[in-house]
């Protein structure tokens, strides 16, 4: 075999790896999006792919999501569920206050490289993980505002290349989706705090007792025939010996009788 056909022979092998790579390639990217079903109770959505990240929403079994990637080793990337949402910064945003619906308004992103921060039902503040970047004359759409010190958010719908995250281990591949159209995430709003019965603020009061003396206090009892007669309380007074030449209570109280 000369040399053409040595090299002739290499360039053939390399053609055939390439390809297989090429086509391997080709099929795990075929393998998404699909449909899985989750298999746990009050699994975490998360806002990276990683246990360190904080949970923005709970899903239970037998729920579906759309699985779209596998990021990395344990960790799918899903479409937004219920209970998912975004916040950006309200100084980035125009927002359009002719609005009919006044639960929703549309608002226009004015900055670039804006950026747009994973929230939830479970994750009311403190965003700090970003979802995605939006640029000038993007289209959100609001749903509320939170107060986080200094900072206004506007609350969001997830644009339709954000993406959450959840544990590969609780979700179960049961069929092909060939759609790749975020659906959207409905806004629950924080549950309205009412003062009721049992929660009120209340001052205990305590009944006045009164001061009891020290001295036994004669009382008057109603008799029979409606005519009062003293009596003492404190039998160690009627069963006290008289001192010479002092009559006893109980010699006074024979005298009225």
């Amino acid at each position: 075999m000369n040399m053409t056909e040595v090299g002739t022979v290499k360039t053939g092998l390399l053609a055939v790896l390439l390809s297989a790579v090429f086509a391997g390639s080709a099929f795990c990217q075929s393998e998404y999006p699909f449909e899985g079903e989750v298999t746990g109770t009050d699994v975490y959505v998360r806002s990276a792919p990683d246990m360190a990240s904080y949970a923005v929403a709970k899903i239970s079994k037998p729920a579906r999501v759309t699985v779209t990637a596998k990021v990395s080793e344990g960790w799918y990337a899903i479409k937004p569920i219920q209970g998912c949402y975004a916040v950006v910064d309200q100084a980035f945003v125009k927002a359009d206050t002719s609005e009919a619906r006044p639960s929703r308004a549309t608002g226009v992103i004015v900055g670039d490289n804006v950026r747009i921060r994973a929230a939830g039902t479970l994750r009311r503040s403190n965003f700090d993980s970003i979802l995605t970047m939006a640029d000038k004359g993007e289209a959100v759409t609001i749903v509320g505002t939170v107060e986080e010190g200094d900072s206004t958010w506007y609350i969001i719908l997830p644009p339709a290349k954000a993406r959450f995250f959840i544990s590969s281990q609780y979700v179960q591949k049961i069929g092909e989706t060939s759609t790749d159209t975020a659906p959207e995430s409905e806004y629950e709003e924080p549950a309205a705090t009412t003062e009721s019965a049992e929660t009120k603020s209340t001052v205990a009061v305590t009944p006045e007792t009164p001061a009891v003396s020290s001295t036994p206090k004669r009382i008057e009892e109603k008799t029979a025939t409606g005519g009062s007669a003293a009596v003492a309380p404190d039998v160690r007074l009627v069963n006290k010996k008289p001192e010479p030449g002092v009559r006893s209570e109980s010699d006074m109280l024979r005298q009225i009788r």
